[in-house]
């Protein structure tokens, strides 16, 4: 797997090029795909989690936006088999960017998620 060296300042960061905007997109719909067979989604979920563990190694090199970025990129794609994760990675990247309060409405948000799609031409 190619790996990208970024340097920034007196850090090195880790980020599998591989998983592009694109590719994860792609996982996340297969995640998706195989609703209520955990032991399938766990599977296709292993490449996410790998990136994860490089999120912890950024988050150790004070690059807080890797987790931030990849906790929208699952909070947008809005599967509930991704909340678990979402609540690690957004609070703590709203943590260590001393924006705490966001990561409370994140998780609030978790808690009360709909699957109902909007209908904005609905008038209340």
């Amino acid at each position: 797997m190619p790996i990208i060296f970024f340097i920034s300042l007196f850090f090195l960061s880790l980020l599998p090029c591989w998983l592009l905007l694109g590719e994860l997109k792609k996982m996340l719909h297969k995640i998706s795909s195989q609703e209520g067979n955990e032991s399938a989604q766990d599977k296709l979920f292993e490449p996410i989690h790998e990136v994860v563990t490089f999120v912890q190694f950024a988050n150790d090199e004070c690059d807080y936006g890797m987790g931030l970025e990849l906790g929208v990129d699952l909070f947008s794609h809005g599967d509930p088999y991704l909340h678990s994760i979402i609540r690690h990675l957004m609070p703590v990247a709203y943590d260590l960017l001393q924006r705490e309060e966001f990561g409370k409405i994140c998780r609030l948000h978790l808690d009360n998620r709909s699957k109902d799609p909007v209908d904005a031409s609905r008038q209340e």
